[in-house]
């Protein structure tokens, strides 16, 4: 019997496949999803964009609230990435390379549209 991936978790990945096709027709190449360090954090998108290491949150909502989703990237969050963003630079051993932090906002709109918000640099370490 397969188990069903509870909503939230079925509408998070929707939305992550979503962003990775829509940062590929950008240009962007995908060089990991779901990037996890064990008690550290996950980075939902690892992309190179020219010379740059982009690492991507892809935040999913099947109906617009008075928030933004991106909002939901808060500070906790942030830090939480930005550790996990240091354990794949010691993992690459290349911690010179340029990088950012991107959002990516996707609204499901019923079964077969959406819209996608792409935020690059959307916040920097400064807020971390």
């Amino acid at each position: 019997m397969f188990k069903r991936l509870a909503k939230h978790l079925s509408t998070g990945q929707q939305g992550e496949r979503i962003a990775a096709r829509h940062m590929q027709r950008m240009g962007l190449e995908i060089l990991h999803k779901n990037f996890t360090i064990h008690k550290v954090g996950e980075i939902d998108i690892i992309a190179r964009d020219g010379t740059c290491l982009v690492f991507i949150e892809v935040k999913t909502r099947s109906t617009k609230g008075i928030s933004r989703a991106g909002e939901a990237v808060d500070r906790e969050k942030r830090r939480k990435i930005w550790h996990t963003a240091k354990f794949y630079f010691k993992k690459i051993e290349n911690d010179k390379l340029r990088y950012r932090f991107d959002v990516v906002e996707v609204y499901l709109k019923g079964r077969w549209r959406s819209e996608v918000r792409y935020l690059p640099n959307a916040y920097d370490l400064g807020s971390v």
